[in-house]
């Protein structure tokens, strides 16, 4: 699943014309790294959900299914925009069947390896295996000494959430990528709109949520109006 929902209010006037997802860095818009990056994993199979100027994402998606040979579901979240939690709950339906479910945010650009991340999950046996990497954040992951994650917490509020105690604790920041089980989907929470990560939270507390640290790879969230020239210098650099 691709979370590709969101309004991008940060990158505006950029936004209010074009959803975030379709943003151009490098010649390609900047969704278009998340699926090639699925789909060189051998993943064609991919739910995308929708809000902010959603006919326009449609009509490109559309167009790359036919370029791709991808099989792309819209889920449809004009009525409401749902956060990640909400949005991989309505997104349900399509994903219950699977073996395992990859889950990226569609504005993160990087040369995560999504088959390093299916085989650490498939290796660990959790629930699921967020990847994550040691840089600053202002909010972060806090994961035991089995790299499981145990709490959150905002370094500039001093705001603490606490799933498990631990006598080890290190914080490491979460990089939107993630697999999870799908029997995690038969543990949805009540309501419509969360995080993703308050419902990790809520499980951490009896089933294992592993981290896996990608320090070594390329990545950035295309979160502010610098990002789109590092952006650019960073995929030219790939020279793809």
């Amino acid at each position: 699943m691709v979370f590709a929902a969101g309004i991008g209010s940060r990158l505006r006037p950029l936004t209010d014309k074009c959803p975030k997802p379709l943003i151009p860095i490098g010649g390609q818009p900047v969704i278009w790294y998340t699926l090639e990056r699925l789909r060189s994993a051998g993943i064609y199979d991919v739910v995308v959900n929708v809000h902010h100027l959603a006919d326009m994402l449609e009509t490109w998606l559309a167009d790359y299914c036919r370029q791709s040979n991808m099989r792309i579901a819209i889920s449809d979240e004009r009525a409401l925009l749902l956060d990640t939690g909400g949005g991989l709950k309505a997104a349900r339906p399509y994903l219950q069947q699977c073996e395992a479910v990859v889950v990226c945010n569609a504005d993160i650009i990087t040369t995560l390896d999504i088959e390093e991340l299916i085989a650490e999950h498939q290796l660990m046996g959790g629930l699921a295996t967020l990847a994550v990497r040691n840089r600053p954040s202002s909010r972060q992951l806090i994961v035991d000494n089995q790299d499981r994650l145990v709490g959150w917490q905002n370094n500039k509020t001093g705001e603490t959430k606490t799933a498990r105690q631990s006598r080890f604790n290190k914080q490491v920041a979460f990089s939107g990528t993630q697999v999870i089980d799908p029997k995690m989907l038969d543990l949805v929470p009540e309501g419509h709109v969360f995080s993703i990560i308050d419902w990790y939270l809520s499980l951490a507390a009896t089933h294992d949520i592993y981290t896996w640290a990608h320090d070594h790879d390329d990545w950035l969230d295309m979160g502010s109006p610098e990002s789109l020239t590092e952006a650019e210098h960073m995929v030219a650099r790939w020279k793809l």
